[in-house]
């Protein structure tokens, strides 16, 4: 909860410093109220600025057009932030005056103050100002000036530019590659019970990001239930979210922090190749917050985080955006598929040899026998075709979303077993379940997550096993 309000209190400080610097420079400003200037200086007068507050003493110096904390001169301060800063401290306004005389009983809270904020001006002027307690009034505070001795109350963001910290100025990390300068962009996400790897590429005919594979592993092979969407305004959305990400703050060290950040086997990577051979990969944890991700940038020492409404695309799975199959397997890999669904009760057995090409070459060729189909049926080398491109209405039974940790107590509505020849595994099995009027939910290999099978699938299923089965030529 600290680091939710650390987090809302440096995204509200540039907000708040440009949305006070807008209404200051608006032309009708002071025709709405007459004006109480606390302070009224020239920008470029300011050398030195100091916040004194819970966390300590920063001093900000400007020097060589450059603004550093003093003590830590080797560290970048955004320089933009740092300027509206200052801009912001020498046109403090305040809304009212509530005392003509200063505060020496600490009715408002200056001898208590949450902070104090100095700016010298030529090496020779310098003015106070203390934070004292909140005003009755919403969204305001107590102020005290060291040039005028009364008390004001002020808008809140100056309390806000009281709690600066160093952490608050610093220049954070942020995706650098922009749309067009992007090749391709592999993504590794480790949900609840699965983990997906996909690459996402742009087209060779302009630099939309309209072509896009999916890869998932399921130690197989690799090119197991790929997936390609064509023109998706949902993988442009992705995109343009993931060249805007930007660290939100500093939480740690890379060196001393990464395990607690969750960043040793982190929720998501992902890796942006540019056009020109730029590089960046982006880790991100979860460290147990609900509303951030923990953020490492390759190569930066630094530990940020980043609220998790601001990458959408993480939540993302490949089901729900591409053309996906449930179980498109390499028939090269398979030696028998059993197969028992709704009007469909089979094993499928697959031959593998190599034959001669004309060329002289040799090549593979598989063919298939089935327990009930009766190749007599139709005396053609096309009937062999036909159980082949069976075998790929099997492989192509399209997935329409993916439900992760669910837990099935749901009839089973039938199966499908691949036998295979791999060195890596021996079977790919995958269960159908009862799931709604219009959906089966899918359980393979004993993983925890269900994909969503639409029942007109294993129609279209079912219709291609009868015309097989009566040997009709489909194709």
């Amino acid at each position: 909860m600290l680091i939710a309000v650390l987090i809302v209190t440096v995204l509200a400080i540039v907000a708040i410093l440009r949305m006070i610097n807008q209404e200051k420079d608006s032309p009708d400003a002071s025709l709405q109220r007459d004006i109480i200037y606390i302070s009224n200086y020239s920008v470029g007068s300011v050398q030195k600025m100091e916040i004194e507050n819970e966390y300590g003493l920063l001093t900000l110096i400007y020097e060589n057009e450059i603004w550093y904390a003093e003590g830590f001169e080797g560290i970048e301060l955004d320089q933009e932030v740092v300027n509206e800063l200052t801009y912001a401290l020498t046109h403090i306004t305040g809304e009212s005056v509530v005392s003509e005389e200063e505060d020496e009983t600490n009715l408002y809270g200056m001898l208590t103050p949450s902070a104090k904020i100095t700016t010298h001006h030529d090496g020779v002027l310098q003015q106070s100002f203390i934070i004292g307690d909140k005003a009755p009034r919403a969204n305001e505070y107590y102020m005290q000036s060291s040039v005028f001795k009364k008390v004001f109350t002020v808008d809140k963001a100056y309390y806000t530019y009281g709690q600066i910290k160093l952490e608050d100025l610093l220049v954070l990390n942020s995706v650098q590659l922009s749309n067009a300068d992007i090749d391709r962009i592999l993504i590794v996400s480790r949900m609840k019970g699965i983990e997906e790897c996909y690459t996402i590429q742009p087209t060779e005919q302009d630099n939309d990001i309209s072509l896009c594979y999916w890869e998932f592993i399921e130690p197989f092979n690799h090119d197991i239930d790929t997936a390609v969407l064509y023109g998706s305004n949902d993988f442009k959305g992705l995109i343009t979210h993931l060249t805007e990400v930007s660290g939100e703050r500093i939480v740690g060290n890379v060196q001393e922090d990464k395990s607690r950040f969750g960043l040793e086997t982190p929720a998501y990577e992902i890796s942006i190749y540019g056009k020109s051979g730029a590089y960046e990969k982006l880790l991100f944890g979860e460290y147990g917050d609900e509303d951030y991700f923990s953020l490492e940038f390759e190569g930066d020492e630094n530990i940020y985080i980043i609220t998790k409404y601001s990458v959408p695309f993480l939540y993302y799975s490949a089901y729900m955006l591409a053309d996906a199959n449930l179980c498109l397997i390499n028939i090269d890999s398979v030696d028998s598929v059993d197969i028992s669904l709704p009007s469909i009760s089979d094993n499928m057995r697959i031959e593998h040899s190599v034959v001669s090409l004309a060329d002289g070459s040799q090549g593979a060729s598989v063919s298939a026998e089935m327990d009930n189909i009766d190749d007599a049926l139709i005396s053609s080398s096309d009937f062999d075709e036909q159980k082949i491109w069976f075998y790929e209405d099997i492989t192509t039974i399209k997935i329409d979303g993916i439900i992760l940790d669910y837990e099935n107590d749901s009839e089973m509505a039938g199966y499908i077993n691949f036998n295979l020849n791999s060195a890596i595994r021996s079977s790919y099995e995958v269960k159908l379940y009862e799931y709604s009027q219009s959906h089966y939910i899918a359980k393979k290999n004993g993983e925890s997550a269900g994909y969503l099978v639409n029942k007109d699938e294993i129609d279209r299923l079912t219709e291609s096993y009868a015309l097989l089965r009566q040997g009709v030529l489909g194709r």
